[in-house]
């Protein structure tokens, strides 16, 4: 019993030693991910029903890195048919695009196709 106890203390001040060093290193750091330059974000999004019981969803969404010159960086539209539960859920499934531009070295879209679905 005493040995547990024993090993349960060392990882408490390993613990404590790793903390402040963890802290120093990431002060020091600059984040890389953040950029200076402003995103611009555009969506919209449209819900409609042709029944009771059935409708559509549609949305499409862009990000942009800046008004002049308009870079885009990130493009996505869904589309799907919803039902409608008498509970009030709806269960949504259909097709989703993303594109992804890759300015830096390719200067080219990745295209990602996909179904999805949401509750």
């Amino acid at each position: 019993m005493k040995f547990q106890i024993l090993s349960i203390t060392i990882m408490k001040s390993n613990w404590r030693l790793f903390f402040p060093f963890f802290v120093l290193l990431m002060a020091n750091l600059e984040i890389q991910a953040q950029s200076d330059r402003p995103q611009w974000w555009y969506t919209y999004n449209h819900t409609g029903r042709f029944s009771d019981r059935w409708g559509y969803a549609f949305d499409l969404n862009h990000r942009s890195n800046g008004v002049v010159p308009f870079n885009s960086t990130l493009s996505a539209a869904r589309v799907g048919m919803t039902y409608h539960t008498h509970t009030g859920f709806r269960f949504t499934a259909g097709y989703a695009w993303f594109g992804t531009y890759v300015s830096e070295k390719y200067r080219i879209w990745l295209h990602e196709n996909r179904i999805y679905e949401q509750a």
